[in-house]
């Protein structure tokens, strides 16, 4: 009897091995200086994890410029060039959520990328995402409780005004995730898309 559970025990041990490498997640860390961020998976293990998702919809990654976004709690992966964007939870490598979101405007994408001349700067996109928080929320939500997380995109900044962690603060304490997003157009700073919870 004992032979045949060593025997199960074995064949176990060698299946869990042969279902592929997934991130070694580490022990998140809390305590750290302002802008505190969870440790988890590395960036990396993220593009991974993205790219082997987005592989199943499209021949390859190589046909996108990924950029990546560090959240406190998530990384976001983003396919620019007509790609999804996935949110992967940095403690688990689990994917939170995928979805497809404009990457600038139709007359833009028809001509072209956006010349560098002329666009927007990442202070300026920020600036217009922090403004349009305030208009939506009033004074039901403290703008100030948010980091500004701005990635540059070929034709677009994707702000995100992410929840500030506080030290100590436990992540089982932080409010629901659904913050303020934003697609920005660099050339000329409309906003195309707004997540407003």
């Amino acid at each position: 009897m004992n032979i045949y559970i060593a025997f199960a025990f074995c064949l176990l041990l060698l299946a869990e091995s042969c279902g592929g490498t997934r991130p070694t997640v580490n022990a998140i860390n809390l305590e750290r200086t302002p802008g505190i961020k969870l440790e988890g998976i590395s960036k990396e293990a993220a593009v991974d994890i993205a790219n082997e998702e987005v592989t199943k919809e499209y021949q390859s990654a190589n046909a996108f410029n990924v950029v990546v976004c560090e959240q406190s709690l998530f990384w976001r992966v983003i396919y620019d060039g007509g790609g999804p964007e996935y949110v992967i939870d940095k403690a688990s490598g689990r994917i939170i959520k995928k979805q497809k979101l404009p990457q600038g405007p139709v007359e833009a994408l028809n001509s072209g990328t956006v010349s560098l001349q002329d666009t927007i700067s990442e202070q300026e996109a920020v600036r217009i995402a922090r403004e349009e928080a305030f208009e939506s929320y009033g004074d039901k939500v403290d703008i100030n409780q948010f980091d500004d997380v701005a990635c540059e995109q070929s034709q677009v900044w994707r702000v995100i005004l992410d929840y500030k962690l506080q030290p100590g603060e436990a992540v089982k304490d932080v409010p629901n995730g659904n913050f303020p997003k934003y697609v920005i157009d660099k050339k000329s700073g409309r906003i195309l898309f707004k997540e407003i919870n």
